[in-house]
């Protein structure tokens, strides 16, 4: 049995490490595996890890100009085509619409998975969306982030092939940096005693309710301190002009743009993280993100949006506190709960961390996912329309 697969993707590598998780984990299962990707050299998970995959740096986007990424995506999915590779995965939603012409034609007895960690909304992008849904057609087996994108889609483009879940959690093998009392300190900004770090591991945007968080922190006393990362060299003239305004400005450390590493040093240095989204779309609806499990592997008790997937999974594992995202006074009452809760060791961090490991990380879907790809190369793949497995997370440990 041919057990080598082939990942091509458009995202860059360097910066999460969400869309290496397939391979890792089919590496560990002996998997060989050949990653393709640009800036793959500088892959966080086969330098934390040290896989041992083959790789190829896929020249694609930024300064390589528009017809020549074009034309290299395309050698590269010939190439795989006639490889030694049984399985082909075309992972992003970058590939989801150039696939249905980058791999038209005979699989010549291989398998093509499609990875899609997004949703192309039909009436914002139809053109897109109808595009990807031919190539899904052709699939042997759908991959996506979140049980209801699975199902929607599966009903949208009339799937036969299996649809797997694979969340972008991070792996509870993924180092954590250690507190530092030096991160602590800058991230406190002098406050005499008795700050309250609150962390945001994304850049201002809307979209993650940016604006609103920063109008709760105007609402809150001055030991409330956040930490986030800014652009270019530090902050958003929009966020500037903001923070200015409501007088928060020297309570928010707004941080370069930093390796993940790095990043991830002042998250475990932080007290919680905040999760907020704006009811956007689909995903941000229902799924848990990638970044939730950041902030849990780093021990940190979450507040995130009162959508129905987040507060099921805030309230059910006892992690967090959820609010109404749209209303500023309502996200500073759920920071002070947060307060309150790590100081009566409701969210202690080993209690927050445990969680983590036994129900949210990554080796928890590690399993369904070898299982699925052993299935699609050890028998010839048949025509199926079922909704997609269960997948909801193990039981809460006793002590969540």
């Amino acid at each position: 049995m041919n057990r080598n697969i082939t990942l091509i993707t458009t995202f860059g590598v360097e910066c999460t490490p969400h869309n290496e998780c397939i391979p890792w984990a089919l590496e560990q299962a002996g998997w060989k595996v050949t990653v393709v990707a640009p800036n793959e050299a500088s892959s966080l998970v086969r330098r934390m890890f040290g896989c041992r995959w083959s790789w190829r740096d896929l020249q694609f986007g930024g300064r390589t100009g528009r017809v020549r990424s074009e034309l290299n995506l395309l050698r590269e999915a010939v190439r795989a085509r006639f490889g030694s590779s049984s399985v082909i995965i075309a992972s992003s939603q970058g590939l989801g619409w150039r696939g249905a012409a980058l791999f038209l034609g005979p699989k010549l007895g291989k398998r093509l998975v499609y990875h899609s960690p997004d949703y192309y909304d039909p009436i914002t992008h139809p053109v897109r969306a109808w595009l990807e849904g031919r190539l899904m057609r052709r699939c042997d087996l759908f991959v996506t982030n979140e049980y209801h994108r699975g199902y929607v889609y599966r009903a949208q483009h009339r799937l036969r092939c299996p649809v797997l879940i694979s969340p972008a959690n991070l792996p509870a093998a993924w180092p954590i940096p250690p507190r530092s009392e030096g991160v602590r300190r800058e991230a406190e900004g002098g406050v005499a005693s008795g700050a309250f770090v609150l962390r945001m591991n994304s850049t201002f945007s809307p979209l993650r309710m940016a604006p609103h968080v920063f109008e709760a922190l105007s609402l809150l006393p001055s030991r409330f301190r956040l930490v986030m990362s800014g652009e270019g060299r530090g902050w958003h003239p929009e966020a500037e002009a903001l923070a200015h305004r409501l007088g928060i400005y020297g309570r928010i450390l707004m941080l370069p743009p930093l390796e993940y590493a790095d990043m991830l040093a002042y998250t475990s240095n932080a007290d919680a993280g905040v999760l907020l989204y704006n009811n956007n779309d689909l995903g941000n609806y229902f799924q848990g993100p990638g970044r939730l499990t950041e902030y849990l592997a780093c021990g940190l008790p979450v507040l995130a949006s009162r959508f129905a997937g987040m507060e099921s999974l805030v309230y059910r594992y006892g992690i967090g506190e959820c609010c109404d995202a749209d209303n500023p006074k309502a996200i500073a009452a759920g920071i002070v709960k947060l307060e309150s809760g790590i100081a009566s060791g409701v969210f202690a961090r080993e209690k927050i961390r445990r969680c983590f490991e036994q129900c949210f990380a990554y080796e928890q879907w590690a399993p369904r996912v070898v299982a699925a790809f052993e299935n699609l190369v050890s028998k010839a793949p048949k025509p199926q329309q079922a909704p997609p497995p269960e997948y909801w997370f193990p039981a809460p440990p006793s002590d969540c």
